[in-house]
């Protein structure tokens, strides 16, 4: 039966009955929104809906939850109407992997919960299909997997024998299960596995339908492997599908896409880690919004595999989000606790960790003395902010603070004071705050209105400083123990 015949032949909503309530269940529940034992071998899939509906040939509410989760997955408006923009994506061909879509909702990319415990990953292939030759072929997939190895630290390496990854061409039931079974021209073109454990006896392994035609040239004159393997092996790495339409990773074949999109490579580098640059900036998640023009971000990392953000918020607070390697970014920014508040267009914030598993905040308040907050990995944040020690004030709406931990158990701050010379204050977990700021030594003086310190600590017991001095060039001065 081709992919036309197993699918609703008209528009369906809630109330509708019959055979194509019955088809639509049925591809649904193919692709992951109901339960389905014979999806077993996807271990880290859970069904979008919980539970089967009643009676497959009635559309009732939980039938219109899973279209309405289906629709939100594709990109598609959310309104639980079976009409032509969804039925005609139904049509497309797609990936046999299961849909995952995550409790808070459709993700824009997301991580199967499987990853791959070495950074050499090998494969082999079992044939190379029938369309090509087998170097045309071979080449293709072998360039997909070059894709993804440029941008996380994974090597992936061909071999005769064994392998992680086996590759293959096959049709109809081919020993992976009858829901894997593929279906003929059109439907579905590919599945392959998610890393140990997800993936089963067939984890990481990649299998193609021998009943595409499937090409290599430009404009694709059949099924285009390169993208398909370039979609399939994010599967193999640990990636599930994409909410995002221009992804690689969503589910729908639309045409050649040889290149990872900054989606893709956002989230495989949650897995993994990066390996050069980006391609491009991106959008953290969340609703929250600053003002561009006044309001400056402050960043650090508390510990490995951690980064955590502070800005103060338009209600005068200070606001933070956070990522860590092992749940990406958190949903949205949060107020962190107390009362104090700050001038969100004029004060500025500086961030540092003076130990793993430590965070600190500084900032010029109201009363042109330092404020301070912390947290540590025991005992959270603290209640409020306090004021250090010491009678040296400084300007809350020119100076700006540069803060740096020269090593564990230490935080030191800089700041241009009012005679332009640099000063500076420190902390140690064995005697606490220095009883006041001090200037460094040198005759060197700079504008405290306008120049800006940057500090930082090239090693333990090292400090540097740096400024844009008056001749337009970087100054710099050091400490070490």
């Amino acid at each position: 039966m081709t992919l036309p015949d197993r699918l609703p032949a008209r528009q369906l909503l809630l109330g509708s009955t019959g055979t194509d309530v019955q088809r639509l269940y049925n591809y649904l529940q193919r692709f992951g929104y109901f339960p389905n034992e014979g999806l077993a071998e996807y271990r880290t899939w859970q069904p979008a809906v919980a539970a089967a509906i009643a009676d497959e040939q009635s559309f009732d509410e939980t039938l219109e939850q899973a279209v309405r989760l289906f629709q939100k997955q594709s990109g598609l408006v959310s309104d639980g109407v079976v009409g032509p923009k969804t039925l005609g994506l139904m049509g497309r061909r797609r990936c046999g992997v299961p849909d995952l879509v995550p409790g808070e909702g459709p993700q824009p990319f997301v991580v199967s919960g499987s990853h791959w415990d070495k950074s050499t990953i090998t494969y082999r292939f079992e044939n190379s299909g029938s369309d090509l030759q087998a170097t045309d072929a071979q080449a293709a997939v072998k360039a997909a997997f070059q894709r993804w190895s440029a941008v996380v630290p994974l090597t992936f390496q061909e071999v005769t024998t064994g392998g992680d990854i086996l590759i293959g061409w096959f049709s109809g039931e081919h020993g992976d299960g009858k829901t894997n079974a593929f279906d003929g021209p059109s439907g579905v073109l590919a599945h392959c596995f998610s890393p140990p454990p997800g993936g089963g006896s067939f984890a990481g392994d990649l299998h193609f339908d021998e009943a595409e035609t499937w090409t290599t040239d430009t404009p694709a004159s059949g099924t285009d492997l390169l993208t398909v393997a370039l979609h399939e092996i994010g599967h193999g790495i640990g990636l599930d599908h994409s909410a995002d339409p221009a992804a690689v990773m969503y589910a729908y074949y639309g045409g050649i896409r040889r290149e990872l999109t900054v989606d893709d490579i956002a989230g495989i580098r949650q897995i993994y880690g990066g390996k050069g640059w980006a391609p491009d900036w991106f959008p953290l998640p969340g609703k929250a919004v600053f003002d561009r023009d006044k309001q400056q971000i402050a960043a650090v990392s508390r510990a490995p595999g951690n980064l955590d953000l502070f800005v103060i918020g338009f209600d005068n607070h200070i606001w933070s989000t956070y990522w860590n390697d092992r749940t990406g970014w958190a949903p949205d920014w949060f107020p962190l606790p107390g009362n104090a508040v700050f001038d969100r267009d004029k004060q500025q914030l500086a961030a540092v960790s003076r130990a793993p598993g430590n965070l600190d905040l500084f900032v010029i308040g109201f009363d042109n003395h330092i404020w301070s907050t912390y947290w540590n990995d025991r005992t959270g944040w603290a209640p409020d902010w306090f004021p250090l020690p010491g009678n040296a004030v400084f300007d809350r709406d020119k100076q700006q603070l540069a803060a740096v931990s020269r090593a564990p158990g230490n935080l030191d701050l800089f700041v241009i004071g009012f005679d332009n010379h640099i000063w500076s204050t420190y902390w140690n977990d064995r005697t606490g705050w220095a009883p006041d700021w001090f200037p460094l030594p040198g005759n060197a003086v700079f504008d405290r209105d306008k120049q800006q310190l940057a500090a930082v600590s090239r090693a333990p017991g090292n400090l540097d400083l740096f400024v844009i001095g008056f001749d337009n060039h970087i100054w710099s001065t050091y400490w070490n123990s």
